[in-house]
């Protein structure tokens, strides 16, 4: 509710952020590709659930390319935000991470 960079953001009624959502996604992914080994860019599927497996966030064919060793989003074909996340939600991001295909 406090976060640093949404002072004042839903006052009363705080809300996490879409865009911190999706970052979620790609962070996850990020992660994923560095444990298998994935040197280039990659093509991520994922969800953001709550612990019940109640899917909140749904994101489809985000583009992840790779510049100087760092991440960055290309694209993202489709983001669909299914309910609204509250500050105590506990959540759960699941990512499937492959390399673009050629």
């Amino acid at each position: 509710a406090a976060h640093p960079f949404v002072p004042g953001h839903f006052p009363g009624a705080p809300l996490m952020m879409g865009v911190t959502q999706w970052s979620a996604v790609a962070d996850a992914a990020w992660i994923a590709a560095q444990t298998f080994g994935l040197s280039g860019g990659f093509t991520v599927s994922g969800s953001v659930k709550r612990q019940d497996g109640t899917e909140v966030l749904d994101v489809r064919d985000l583009v992840i390319g790779i510049a100087d060793g760092a991440p960055y989003i290309v694209s993202t074909k489709r983001v669909a935000f299914r309910e609204p996340v509250r500050p105590t939600d506990g959540l759960l991001v699941e990512v499937t991470v492959a390399p673009p295909a050629l």
